[in-house]
């Protein structure tokens, strides 16, 4: 591996690492207005805090997509081939989630819980599967010499991933409340306070058991250590040097 391979790798982590950053909280505030707003001018209230900022934060995403496209062509196609459906459904969440924005500031009351339903459920969806497809990848795919993924739906989904699609769901929902908490005033802001510390206790709870799962040797790995997938299968799977188990 390059220097510039390298250089590229952190450059892209950093690209993910800013979107999750900046656009965590525009998710859990999304989600919150169906879980903390209790009347329509608080669901307004929570959007308007949002609102100027939250299309721009995605750019993010975009970014470390054309980078990883850029730099690493390899692990670019396998990664959007074998996780075809689980970007499907992501993509999918951001478009109803940017379209209800839009809708519901056009919609009559009546069809406003339409679309502050739909908000919640696409600021839902994104977070959890793009924690259940990092997780997923740390606990390793099977690839073949090519750079397919020969995965089984077990693969994608089991309790490893999906824990680690509710922790990232949480911890998201979690930046929604600090941001509340920010830039609101009044009964909401003190509902975000108070939820606060169950939300983290949650998250935290999530993350603790992956890491307990990455300490505890047993056959999550499938007889391969994380060292293993993370470094020379990396290496063999993404620069094209031959064939590899795991991704």
């Amino acid at each position: 591996m390059t220097m510039l391979q390298i250089l590229w790798f952190f450059l892209i982590g950093l690209l993910f690492a800013a979107f999750f950053f900046l656009d965590g909280f525009d998710y859990g505030v999304g989600m919150a207005v169906k879980t903390l707003a209790h009347n329509e001018a608080e669901r307004t209230q929570l959007i308007r805090t949002i609102g100027p900022v939250w299309d721009g934060n995605e750019v993010w995403l975009i970014t470390a997509g054309g980078a990883m496209f850029a730099s690493f062509p390899y692990w670019y196609a396998t990664l959007f081939s074998g996780y075809y459906l689980i970007l499907l459904v992501i993509l999918v969440g951001l478009i109803i989630r940017g379209v209800s924005f839009e809708f519901r500031a056009q919609s009559p009351m009546a069809k406003k819980p339409l679309w502050d339903n739909a908000l919640a459920l696409g600021s839902l969806i994104v977070p959890f599967f793009f924690g259940v497809m990092f997780i997923s990848m740390i606990k390793g795919m099977p690839i073949d010499a090519q750079g397919n993924i020969q995965a089984g739906f077990l693969d994608y989904f089991n309790w490893f991933s999906i824990v680690g699609g509710v922790a990232l769901t949480l911890l998201t929902y979690l930046h929604g409340l600090n941001y509340i908490a920010l830039k609101t005033t009044g009964a909401i802001q003190a509902r975000a306070q108070n939820l606060q510390p169950g939300v983290l206790l949650g998250s935290v709870s999530g993350r603790g058991g992956l890491c307990a799962a990455f300490a505890l040797p047993n056959r999550l790995y499938q007889g391969a250590p994380v060292g293993n997938a993370a470094g020379a299968g990396f290496d063999r799977c993404l620069f094209g040097a031959g064939s590899c188990q795991y991704l």
